[in-house]
């Protein structure tokens, strides 16, 4: 995605995850920390990273 070029990948080391995490950055303004988050398995919370969640496919969209 190059308007979104910055992602993270993460394995399920102590992490609320089941296999790993899959994270895109896409921030709106200089102080938002907004992101897409991919798990394989789904089952996302309703509020994580200390933004709440937007269900979009099998993604969560977090808000900050």
């Amino acid at each position: 995605m190059m308007a979104y070029p910055e992602f993270r990948y993460r394995t399920a080391d102590d992490a609320p995850f089941k296999n790993f995490e899959l994270s895109i950055i896409c921030p709106q303004g200089a102080m938002s920390f907004d992101k897409f988050v991919y798990w394989p398995e789904g089952g996302y919370p309703s509020h994580m990273y200390d933004g709440h969640i937007e269900r979009i496919a099998d993604w969560a969209y977090v808000h900050d």
